[in-house]
């Protein structure tokens, strides 16, 4: 399944976290397709009016990207959508993250051992990897394909790449 993460909404044409930039997003992608906004201002007015509008949506595959705990818990206590942990990448924050109701979490490949990623998956927490960046000597979006496969097969569902089609060729087009 392809899933489309709308950056703060439409935001190539339109200001972002604004209702016309979500509006727009979700005229774009057909409704039996996830949708992920990326939501970069977390202040509790913005998250109000976001939620407020996603409530009169008939779709149940949006998915909030979020990336404070603090948000985690106010979004949490207005919604039952989807919530992607955008965090920055301290393992401390996992627990607490799925505790709070968080579904899926996005780790960052120069912050994660496999270890971590082995725990996650045995806990059964989905999981999405920004993979290169610091410290892995790539480009942030660039990948090393065997370090894809390890962790595809570690229990990773899911990667930010800036190559899907060479992604997908490296894990032998199982995505």
């Amino acid at each position: 399944m392809t899933v489309i993460i709308a950056h703060r909404g439409a935001s190539a044409r339109l200001r972002e976290n604004s209702k016309p930039a979500w509006q727009a997003a979700l005229r774009c992608i057909p409704e039996n397709m996830p949708l992920v906004l990326d939501v970069k201002e977390e202040n509790q007015q913005t998250l109000l009016i976001l939620l407020d509008f996603l409530a009169f949506r008939q779709r149940d595959n949006i998915i909030l990207g979020l990336r404070s705990l603090h948000c985690f818990a106010f979004c949490r206590q207005h919604t039952d959508l989807a919530i992607l942990g955008l965090l920055n990448g301290e393992e401390e924050e996992d627990a607490q993250f799925f505790a709070l109701g968080g579904t899926t979490l996005r780790l960052w490949e120069s912050r994660t051992s496999m270890d971590r990623i082995a725990r996650l998956a045995d806990q059964g927490h989905p999981m999405w990897m920004t993979v290169g960046g610091w410290g892995t000597g790539r480009e942030l979006g660039d990948f090393a394909a065997e370090h894809l496969r390890a962790m595809q097969a570690a229990g990773v569902g899911g990667f930010l790449v800036n190559d899907p089609a060479l992604a997908r060729a490296a894990l032998g087009g199982q995505i």
